[in-house]
């Protein structure tokens, strides 16, 4: 079975949670958890799926701090298999499906998982359904009460549609998040809206070539009040960009479009930002090698280097998850193929493949990693 790509959560006792988005006695998916130490793994919940239950959960969980996790099924459910959100104890009782998505009236799909308002509420996005099936903005509290559409995608020049990631929130209450289709060149969007349903606008409308196409990883934001996002397609060489953009929807640009080939990657993944003006990604191909790059680039879009160019030997190629970065400078990620756990300094010194996954280790490594900060790291294959 396959990891749902969006790593693990550290809950409150410091015990790992995760979910499976196939396995477990149905083969619809899991929920599970294990102690940092490798003991106590146990199975909270396998999803059956059909009309009392989700199935195939994806993105990442939320904890309440209390002892109650939530999430999201893209399948299952009462309304003809629009998917869930659920909500499981941390002890793996107290399961229930808090909402069955309904499609044309609510929404279908979520993607992404789900995030906390700061307000008691939970976030999320669909990329399905709505008034135009075309994807919403959702917004229910932890009890399954007051679900509400904040916004219904329609497509077309002046609207985004297919959410493909998750949201991101402010401390003043405002939604951002992309769509992969839709806008001016329906080659997506970034959007607002702010957590009451109010507001919404379009941030951007990305024309595929110079400024980008499809992004489908989370925004990234500074306390400058920057968003910060790659696209898995467009710029100058219609091989992705990194682009930056105010909250308000102003200063708009690309930092960085990739080339490819021997002198830069292509196809990024989402970004990690340390808080001092650096971003770091990783681009699924291109290098020398075409196995893939880690890169960073200043938020102001100078001192864009590439930090390393995978070589498909020892050190794995296609890294597809976001890469963590410690206090110390150490930058941590894997490699889809090739099967590594990595690590390199910010400045690309000091790269050395730290775990090379093969039986009965697992494989195919994709999952953001965590870090209990006592050094060690956990992530799924």
């Amino acid at each position: 079975f396959m990891p749902n790509g969006n790593g693990l959560i550290v809950g409150d006792a410091g015990d790992l949670y995760g979910i499976t988005s196939g396995g477990g006695e149905d083969g619809l998916g899991t929920v599970f958890t294990i102690r940092t130490d490798g003991s106590g793994f146990s199975l909270l919940r396998s999803f059956a799926g059909g009309s009392t239950d989700g199935s195939y959960p994806l993105g990442a969980l939320v904890s309440d701090g209390t002892g109650h996790l939530y999430g999201a099924t893209l399948r299952g459910g009462a309304a003809s298999g629009y998917g869930t959100v659920f909500t499981i104890g941390m002890d793996g009782l107290g399961y229930a499906v808090l909402h069955s998505c309904a499609g044309v009236a609510d929404g279908g799909g979520p993607v992404g998982g789900l995030v906390s308002g700061g307000d008691g509420k939970l976030y999320g996005a669909t990329a399905l359904g709505g008034t135009f099936n075309q994807g919403t903005v959702f917004a229910i509290q932890p009890d399954g009460g007051g679900f509400a559409v904040l916004h219904s995608f329609a497509g077309g020049s002046l609207d985004g549609r297919r959410p493909q990631s998750g949201l991101i929130v402010d401390v003043a209450g405002n939604l951002y998040g992309t769509t992969g289709y839709g806008g001016a060149a329906d080659s997506g969007t970034v959007f607002t809206v702010k957590t009451d349903g109010s507001g919404f606008a379009v941030l951007h409308s990305f024309g595929g070539s110079p400024d980008g196409a499809r992004p489908n990883a989370a925004l990234v934001a500074d306390t400058l009040g920057y968003l910060y996002g790659t696209t898995l397609l467009g710029g100058a060489a219609n091989l992705g960009t990194v682009f930056r953009i105010r909250m308000d929807g102003t200063e708009f640009a690309v930092l960085h479009s990739f080339t490819g080939g021997s002198g830069d990657g292509s196809s990024p993944s989402g970004l990690t930002c340390d808080g001092q003006g650096s971003l770091y990604g990783t681009t699924r191909n291109g290098g020398s090698w075409f196995g893939g790059t880690v890169f960073t680039i200043r938020t102001d879009g100078t001192g864009y280097a590439l930090l390393h160019q995978f070589s498909g030997s020892s050190d794995g190629w296609e890294p597809r998850g976001g890469l963590l970065l410690d206090a110390t400078g150490n930058l941590f990620g894997t490699t889809s193929s090739g099967n590594t756990l990595f690590t390199l300094r910010t400045d690309g010194s000091g790269f050395a493949a730290l775990f090379r996954f093969m039986l009965p280790y697992g494989s195919r490594p994709e999952c953001d990693l965590v870090t209990d900060g006592a050094g060690n790291l956990y992530g799924t294959t």
